[in-house]
């Protein structure tokens, strides 16, 4: 019997990953928890979530130790519940940390440059028709980070390849960088070109 239940849908790679090690049962929602064989009901020990999970999988799932969410956070997850229950729960945090960095980039990138602005520019003909503004480098510039946690580390090692002088500012100083420290968000915008913030 599957001792693991997907709530919710993986991507195509995920579901073939998981299905070639572990036995599994999907269901869609956690409202169709009722709607499993009972054995399986009785032999599931872990969920994992790529849909919301709270109270109902403890109340349906007598076994149920542990709900992976899967994502780098918990938004989905009714922790409270979980833990009331006494089940444990984690994430698949660092999975997205460098996607996150890229996409950070490629929006410095877009909004610096005019990249999408221009393309729509000259999608619309009006190239050599009508004047373009004129467009900001990134590289040398000043880049103030945010929150300098994996992702805000992975943005600034990117931006040390456009030869950008990084700052950051944090709950505390990391001594084991060589980025300039703001003590305040003030300060970090104050000594910044751009603002890289996680929201």
């Amino acid at each position: 019997m599957p001792d693991i239940v997907l709530i919710g849908a993986m991507s195509p790679r995920m579901t073939e990953g998981v299905a070639q090690r572990f036995p599994y049962y999907r269901i869609a929602s956690e409202e169709e928890l009722a709607t499993l064989p009972d054995d399986v009901r009785q032999a599931a020990t872990v969920v994992i979530a790529a849909n919301k999970v709270g109270a109902r999988a403890p109340a349906a799932l007598p076994k149920l130790r542990f709900v992976l969410n899967l994502g780098i956070g918990y938004d989905q997850l009714d922790l409270p519940a979980l833990k009331k229950a006494g089940i444990a729960a984690a994430n698949l945090a660092g999975l997205a940390d460098e996607c996150v960095a890229d996409m950070a980039m490629a929006l410095l990138l877009d909004v610096a440059r005019s990249t999408t602005r221009g393309d729509r520019f000259v999608r619309a003909g009006k190239w050599g028709k009508e004047p373009f503004p004129f467009v900001n480098r990134i590289t040398a510039k000043r880049l103030g980070i945010l929150g300098l946690g994996s992702i805000g580390l992975a943005i600034a090692k990117r931006a040390e390849g456009f030869r950008m002088r990084v700052a950051y500012h944090n709950r505390k100083k990391r001594s084991d960088l060589p980025y300039t420290y703001a003590s305040s968000v003030r300060e970090l915008a104050a000594m910044s070109d751009h603002l890289a913030i996680r929201s």
